[in-house]
C-alpha cells in the first residue's frame, strides 16, 4: 500500500491525473485483497499467500 500512496502523492505533486488515478486503483486493489484474506502471493502458485492457502478456511 505504501507504493500506491507514493504514486498518489506523486500524482498530486506533479499535476498528473493518470498517475493519481493509477495510485488510487492500486490502493483499492490491495485493500480489497486484504479485506477478502488473499494477502501477498508466493512463488508456489496463486492460491498460496503469506496468510495461508486460499479456500481452506471453514465458514
Amino acid at each position: 500500500k505504501g507504493i500506491a500512496i507514493a504514486i498518489v502523492m506523486a500524482g498530486f505533486l506533479w499535476p498528473n491525473t493518470a498517475l493519481t488515478i493509477a495510485g488510487i486503483i492500486l490502493f483499492g486493489h490491495s485493500s480489497m485483497d486484504r479485506m477478502f484474506d488473499y494477502g501477498l502471493k508466493t512463488n508456489e502458485g496463486f492460491k498460496y499467500t503469506h496468510l495461508g492457502i486460499i479456500g481452506t478456511k471453514k465458514i
